[in-house]
């Protein structure tokens, strides 16, 4: 055998194979004709480019939207740093058609000795918008409602607006932290002391000298979140916008009086039956003895703790029902005084034109 027959008939690498597919190409047909055919080899180069583009096109259109916010910026429940209070963003609606969004919050007063909502007076609001948003005609509208409750409506929004921000400051005074002990002027000599040396390290270390206020809470409205939900909104004056959300709570509120009226009755019902069962218990207890006696008058004592618990459901019902007929008749004054002209609007919120991280 001669020695090149020997390396001829040796089995090829992997990358040699390889190397002869590609070399093999052009003994195809169909290479040889486009080989041939100059015109349509550029045709076909060139349709598929523009198909690689298109796909990427609609790949780009039909692909879930991009979110460029942090998880925490998008939240709806929020909480003050200095602890005065809870807001929550409940509902966001939004109208492309005439840009306007109606969001709902509901707040919380932790400086209240009493369960209640932060007091709309002591409630700050400031619209911003991006730098490279032209939104000088956009203003925000805040209605408060009953209880806990907020509306605010925000008008001409840009239709490209991307974000923008419903700031809110809480003015609450916060006790928690007054402190009420004597303190000696050496202390105090001390305390600012020691206030100069931190001012004079942060301005070596070039720390911002405004942080941000421990007051103020800020809420993202976009697309970009799941809650805002895309529906139409009929444009309407600010009296008018008041008079709706007014009414509407109006609605809800006489809804609940029915639910708890409803809950007494059944309550009472329920209440009545088991008062029944006591009186048939007692007639059988007198002729039952031993373990039987024992049982009766157990069944007995159960029924009435039931009768007491739902009397006592009965009474905080009623005390509801009381409350809600009083915000029923607040809602009602509302709008009589928006309809008569009377009613004190706040100065509609301007938006400002701010760099939002």
């Amino acid at each position: 055998m001669k020695e090149n027959d020997f390396y001829d008939n040796l089995p090829k690498t992997r990358s040699e194979r390889i190397i002869d597919w590609f070399l093999n190409l052009k003994n195809i047909s169909f290479i040889r004709y486009l080989r041939k055919k100059i015109l349509l080899r550029k045709t076909l180069v060139a349709f598929t480019l523009l198909t690689c583009c298109l796909l990427l096109v609609l790949n780009g259109l039909t692909s879930p939207k991009r979110v460029t916010f942090k998880a925490e910026q998008l939240e709806t429940e929020k909480s003050f740093a200095n602890d005065s209070g809870d807001m929550e963003l409940v509902s966001q609606r939004y109208s492309k058609e005439n840009g306007i969004a109606v969001l709902e919050f509901e707040t919380k007063d932790k400086t209240s000795a009493i369960e209640e909502g932060i007091k709309s007076d002591n409630l700050e609001w400031q619209l911003f918008f991006p730098p490279n948003i032209n939104a000088k005609n956009a203003e925000m509208q805040v209605v408060p409602l009953t209880d806990n409750k907020i509306s605010v409506v925000v008008k001409n929004i840009p239709e490209n607006y991307g974000v923008f921000i419903v700031r809110a400051t809480n003015n609450s005074p916060v006790d928690k932290s007054v402190d009420v002990n004597y303190k000696s002027y050496k202390k105090h000599l001390a305390e600012e002391k020691s206030k100069e040396e931190a001012s004079g390290k942060k301005k070596e270390e070039q720390v911002d000298t405004n942080p941000t206020k421990d007051n103020i809470i800020d809420f993202y409205v976009t697309l970009q979140n799941d809650k805002l939900i895309e529906t139409s909104i009929q444009d309407q004056t600010r009296e008018e916008f008041a008079l709706s959300i007014f009414n509407a709570e109006i609605d809800y509120q006489k809804s609940q009086v029915t639910r708890l009226e409803d809950a007494i009755k059944t309550l009472k019902s329920s209440a009545a039956n088991d008062k029944k069962s006591i009186d048939d218990l007692k007639k059988e207890s007198q002729y039952a003895v031993g373990d039987e006696l024992s049982e009766k008058q157990d069944q007995i004592k159960t029924l009435m703790n039931s009768i007491d618990g739902k009397n006592a459901q009965i009474d905080t019902a009623e005390k509801s029902i009381k409350v809600t007929k009083e915000n029923i008749a607040n809602l009602e004054k509302n709008v009589k005084a928006v309809q008569n002209g009377t009613y004190q609007f706040k100065a509609p919120v301007r938006s400002v034109n701010a760099k939002i991280d």
